[in-house]
């Protein structure tokens, strides 16, 4: 009885019926939107601890490839269960949503475990890499401990939100990533310099903040995923695991975990490249959560149009599928041309702001004069790989843009190796 009551909606989802610029934009300015929050709070993460002490900079700038790989295991597994759920919803196929809206959860713990290993034990090897400074080790050290020895929270944070998205919602995902950004935001400043009440804990508070936003994103997000009404009910009563239901799960995420990791290894070659000037070090940490701002728009625009183009593949509906495809393409293409070239034309911007605050203003602005065909063609090469892996995303087929993924940020290191 359960089963017939989960196949049978009295409505279709605004997936297959709403006009599709209508579509695109209410799907995909949410997500936008919440991206440039989560970069925003990793720049102000760096303002705050820059004015606190510039060894700890170095150290979170060191620290930010390891935050990089949790958030691609997390968001590549997530994207996976996404695919499958948005697929499973156009069939009609709901008792399947939900089975793999249920899984997701389990993927949860298996990264979770692995990233909790990592906090125990690879912490200090991984740090001295690259410095004997002490005050930076340390300082790492504290960060990257509580950062991946607590990362359940911003796991399962990621995973419901794709969830949600995966239905057409993108109004909760947003707000989560809101409540989040504002809570470490308000804990940031109290935490490092010890505000009022708050103890001094210096760069161990801004990981203890960060942490603590995560916390508050996912609790906001259970909330919404089970006491409000969702195409997707996660239940585990009866439940079990089911191979076949992992492995579709996996078709999509394993890829879309390997994709962005390897963005995560390329910064740690950079790292190790540029490992004998710690300011170098510094300012590219601080570059690419800068460079956040550019692109992160761009992902949750991807992230808008994947559930459309997974849904209307699984409902069969080959006409609207290429429709978001095409519509997608209008939108990177005039937005790539648009404020990429404002970043790259104009360094002395809003961008450099940050730099001011924290030292090392003087690194950037002659950097990005010097290097303007450079960056263009980082703008070109991230377009076409943007462009050509959405799709192949919504429609499980994303194994196809791994080796795209690598030549796009091996040939940013090669780059670097030979500018040094």
């Amino acid at each position: 009885m359960g089963n017939m009551e989960n196949s049978v909606k009295p409505h279709e989802n605004k997936m297959g019926t709403m006009p599709m610029t209508r579509l695109i934009l209410t799907m995909s300015l949410p997500a936008i939107f919440s991206m440039t929050i989560q970069a925003m709070y990793n720049v102000v993460d760096s303002i705050f601890i820059g004015n606190y002490d510039a060894d700890g900079l170095t150290a979170t700038s060191l620290a930010y490839p390891l935050q990089m790989l949790l958030i691609a295991f997390a968001a590549g597994t997530a994207v996976g269960v996404n695919s499958f759920v948005s697929r499973k919803l156009g069939e009609k196929n709901f008792v399947q949503a939900n089975d793999g809206a249920t899984h997701g959860f389990v993927t949860c713990i298996f990264n979770y475990v692995i990233f909790l290993l990592l906090g125990l034990f690879a912490v200090r090897p991984f740090m001295a890499m690259y410095t004997q400074n002490e005050a930076i080790v340390n300082y790492g050290i504290q960060y990257l401990t509580v950062v991946l020895c607590f990362s359940f929270f911003s796991i399962v944070q990621i995973m419901v939100e794709k969830t949600l998205q995966a239905t057409g919602n993108m109004i909760f995902p947003m707000l989560s990533q809101l409540f989040g950004a504002i809570v470490n935001i308000i804990f940031d400043p109290l935490l490092i310099f010890g505000i009022g009440i708050f103890p001094e804990m210096g760069v161990l508070g801004a990981a203890i903040a960060t942490v603590f936003g995560q916390f508050c994103g996912m609790v906001f997000c259970l909330c919404i995923l089970f006491f409000k009404n969702n195409e997707v009910k996660v239940s585990f009563k009866h439940f079990k695991l089911n191979g076949s239901t992992l492995k579709s799960i996996y078709v999509v995420g394993f890829p879309s975990v390997i994709m962005q990791s390897i963005g995560s290894v390329m910064i740690i070659g950079l790292n190790a490249i540029l490992a004998v000037s710690e300011a170098a070090v510094t300012v590219l940490g601080i570059y690419y959560k800068l460079q956040s701002f550019v692109f992160m728009p761009c992902f949750g625009l991807n992230q808008g149009v994947m559930p459309i183009i997974g849904y209307n593949y699984g409902a069969r509906k080959k006409k609207r599928m290429y429709s978001a495809l095409k519509a997608r393409h209008h939108h990177w293409r005039n937005y790539y041309g648009g404020r990429h070239n404002s970043y790259v034309d104009n360094p002395r911007t809003a961008y450099c702001y940050v730099w001011w605050h924290t030292g090392y203003y003087g690194y950037r602005c002659p950097c990005i004069q010097n290097h303007k065909p450079l960056l263009y063609s980082c703008c070109c090469r991230h377009y076409l790989y943007n462009t050509f892996s959405g799709g192949r995303k919504g429609t499980a087929q994303s194994y196809y843009v791994i080796l795209p993924s690598a030549c796009t940020h091996s040939s940013d290191c090669v780059g670097a190796f030979y500018g040094v």
